[in-house]
């Protein structure tokens, strides 16, 4: 470019030439300097497949819906074959409260439906990997809280009543009536005081099926769920050391009172945890 100019001005005074000169050469540098100037785009991300709404950390763990668990324990209740003995809302609670609670051993699960009468097998050790019922056996309540069925119940020192609710078991010890596993319950108000009142879980011979034969009923403890002789050493060894106990019974006291028992909402039927 600075060659074309040059053939045409070589007639031009010195003086001018060397102006047009640099008028060229500031032609050129401006126009050399706007090609590389670069505008900076602002570009848009394109959308994301998984919205931050439904990202879950690592950390966050994943609760299957109530439906999913409902469904679950179902289920369960079915391959157990628990149905004409053991009621399907009573089973529900004790695996929906097993779930919140957390125990260390999550295999094991020990029910004590109360609202059948003592003469009536109505306890229950559960596998529940397998899952199978290990054992269904006679277990006795306390003596103020009925003589054939257990209607009352307490956490009182003294009060001679079984508990309900949710219990761990805790470690084995040798006592009066031999081989027995202690208990802690977990539901303030409700069974806490279980380990002061020494509720604890033994055999006893008033816990024997020969009882029902000729009373027609088992005897009463002073508030332990007492086994007979001679299963006793066999479930303690099975459920020792951190399983679920729950023991139930039709009262609404515990009912209204109790945090692990879920709740029907009037509308929807929903269960409310």
């Amino acid at each position: 470019m600075q060659m074309a100019v040059r053939a045409k001005i070589t007639n031009i005074r010195p003086d001018v030439q060397r102006l047009i000169y640099l008028m060229t050469a500031l032609c050129c540098a401006l126009f050399l300097a706007q090609c590389d100037t670069h505008v900076p785009v602002k570009k848009t991300p394109p959308p994301s497949l998984f919205p931050e709404s439904r990202i879950v950390s690592p950390s966050t763990p994943i609760q299957p819906s109530v439906e999913t668990q409902i469904d679950e324990i179902r289920s369960l209740y079915r391959a157990l074959r628990l149905s004409g003995k053991l009621r399907y809302d009573i089973f529900r609670k004790a695996m929906i409260g097993h779930g919140r609670i957390g125990f260390k051993r999550t295999d094991i699960i020990t029910i004590v439906d109360y609202t059948r009468p003592s003469a009536e097998k109505r306890l229950f050790v559960i596998d529940l990997k397998t899952p199978r019922i290990l054992y269904h056996t006679h277990v006795t309540h306390g003596l103020n809280s009925g003589f054939i069925h257990a209607r009352n119940f307490s956490n009182e020192l003294g009060s001679k009543q079984s508990s309900l609710g949710f219990f761990k078991t805790a470690e084995t010890y040798f006592g009066r009536y031999g081989y027995s596993l202690r208990l802690d319950g977990l539901e303030p108000g409700i069974n806490d005081l279980a380990r002061k009142r020494d509720i604890v879980i033994h055999g006893a011979p008033y816990a024997n099926p020969a009882n029902i034969a000729k009373y027609g009923y088992l005897g009463t403890s002073w508030g332990c769920p007492a086994l007979p002789e001679d299963t006793t050493g066999l479930i303690i060894d099975a459920i020792k050391e951190g399983s679920c106990l729950y023991i139930y019974a039709d009262d609404q006291t515990y009912l209204s009172h109790s945090a692990f028992v879920e709740r029907r909402r009037e509308s929807g039927g929903e269960c409310q945890f």
